[in-house]
């Protein structure tokens, strides 16, 4: 299990995933989705997307374009 933070929630889904000292463990391969707080997404900026080029552990070259397009690069 991996230690995420200290929580209290009344939310019964999450309470499942404390333990008695209020760590909140999520099991691993799940994942415990809620909102963002307010707060947060009234400062977010979500990133620019970007075109990157990288190559593979093989030595082949790779671009992806801003819309997230996977092409190989000969």
């Amino acid at each position: 299990l991996l230690h995420i933070h200290h929580a209290r929630t009344n939310d019964p889904t999450a309470k499942r995933f404390l333990d008695h000292d209020g760590a909140l463990l999520v099991p691993p391969g799940q994942t415990i989705q809620r909102p963002a707080p307010p707060d947060w997404l009234r400062t977010y900026v979500e990133p620019e997307p970007v075109q990157i080029e990288f190559l593979d552990s093989a030595g082949r070259r790779w671009s992806r374009d801003e819309q997230g397009t996977l092409s190989r690069s000969d």
